[in-house]
């Protein structure tokens, strides 16, 4: 029976009753025999597997590599090529398993593009796949890189690189670099960052101090209380007031995505809430959106409330205080109309007209279910949980069971699971006595019986 099902993308993971581990593809067919005393993921088509005293790779037609390299520490393949720890540092290997050089490494970075930063006893260089080198070894500390530029510094200087080796620009600087998408460079200095563009210039003479995300070549700039869009000109292309944009960039909850169509529209995923800017929405402002206090917000004469939820298609979800600290939730239009009469505990947007809404049932507990715009009950609020829709399903939990069902309300899985997944396009559930695959258009794949 096979006991845990792990993926990347197709390849899965398995680990059967003699306690060993093998590879199955996303159609169930075996790749390997359960013949490994401990198996990894599959990253770029390739995993690394214990075999006997040996650490084998395995590729995606389940042909076993073997480098000839004791159990030892691995790196993951990129670009067909991997580096593996050996008594004296580490080898860079290819997915044949031959060595790309015996040139031993005190530390290899991954390759990008064909070259890869590697640290020498002298200090740190960029090689190609024939092992050249392609800057002396000379620099002390690796700081950051993306796919097209690697940053060294030592104690006073910072060095911009393409990876082919060419010297962009040396900066007279000390501080932390980071990685800004694949376009720029973070510098921090005394809690300021400053950007710099992939060549080492000065992205803009500015001191940033919050949180910086990018979008392609677009940079989003967040403090306490506003969102700015910067063109990759350095042009302020949009200002926009916010409700807990800087709170979810610290918990890493905050996805924002510049609509290239329109210049005007930002998309923030605020924990633990949505919530959607679009200037055609707020037809009042053109270049500056004031979500603190919002049209409907003085048609309606509120003085407790709270943005939860704004959605393109002329729906909000806005919290109004109970008067207790805590805050009932209704969902309204652009100009302050109830489109439910019902008032509700909590309210998220799901997808499609669908929100995920939590109510009080008779014996006094909190129960979820889904309504529509309309307020419609899709499914009847008797769940201790509902997750997001994913692929047009969603998960519900009642005690400690589970089920998923489509946008409809019917229950996917005939019987409770006790754990379930989503891998590689395919739900894998767990009950007691079963595991089970399930592909939301193509259905039940696999049953795995006692």
């Amino acid at each position: 029976m096979i006991k845990r099902l792990e993926n990347d993308d197709q390849y899965f993971l398995l680990k059967s009753n003699n306690y060993k581990y093998g590879y199955v593809n996303k159609q169930g067919k075996e790749l390997t025999n359960a013949i490994f005393i401990s198996a990894e993921k599959f990253n770029n088509s390739y995993a690394w597997a214990n075999f006997e005293d040996e650490k084998v790779l395995v590729n995606q037609y389940g042909q076993i590599i073997n480098p000839g390299v004791k159990l030892s520490r691995t790196t993951d393949v990129s670009e067909e090529y991997a580096s593996v720890k050996v008594r004296k540092g580490w080898l860079i290997i290819d997915t044949n398993g031959e060595e790309m050089s015996d040139e031993v490494f005190k530390a290899v970075r991954s390759f990008k593009n064909g070259t890869a930063a590697v640290r020498t006893r002298k200090g740190w260089s960029i090689v190609d796949t024939k092992s050249n080198h392609l800057i002396d070894s000379r620099h002390d500390n690796f700081e950051a890189e993306n796919a097209n530029t690697i940053v060294f510094s030592d104690a006073k200087k910072i060095y911009f690189y393409s990876r082919e080796g060419k010297e962009y620009k040396k900066i007279n600087a000390k501080g932390k670099v980071s990685a800004l998408g694949e376009y720029y460079f973070t510098v921090e200095r005394g809690g300021n960052k400053f950007i710099y563009r992939n060549n080492g210039e000065l992205y803009k003479n500015k001191k940033f101090r919050k949180g910086l995300m990018c979008s392609g070549d677009s940079i989003f700039s967040i403090n306490s209380a506003r969102v700015v869009l910067w063109s990759s000109e350095a042009k302020r292309i949009l200002s926009v007031r916010h409700y807990g944009g800087e709170k979810a960039f610290e918990k890493g909850s905050l996805k924002m995505e510049r609509n290239t169509a329109k210049d005007k529209m930002i998309t923030m995923k605020v924990y633990p809430s949505h919530v959607i800017l679009n200037s055609d929405v707020y037809s009042d402002s053109v270049d500056r959106i004031e979500v603190r206090k919002p049209p409907y917000a003085y048609k309606m004469k509120l003085n407790n409330y709270k943005i939860a939820d704004c959605i393109r298609n002329n729906a909000f979800v806005i919290g109004i205080n109970d008067g207790t600290g805590g805050y009932y939730y209704h969902l309204i239009d652009s100009l302050g109309n109830l489109l439910i009469d019902e008032r509700f505990k909590s309210l998220e947007y799901l997808q499609d007209d669908l929100y995920k809404a939590t109510v009080i049932n008779d014996q006094n507990q909190l129960v979820k279910g889904v309504i529509n715009k309309d307020g419609i009950w899709v499914i009847e609020p008797k769940f201790r949980d509902i997750t997001t829709f994913t692929n047009g399903v969603a998960r519900y939990a009642k005690n400690a069971d589970y089920w998923i069902a489509g946008q409809d309300g019917q229950l996917i899985n005939p019987q409770a699971m006790i754990e379930y997944s989503y891998r590689g396009g395919y739900y894998c559930m767990y009950s007691d006595d079963r595991i089970a695959w399930w592909h939301p258009s193509n259905g039940w794949l696999i049953n795995f019986s006692k």
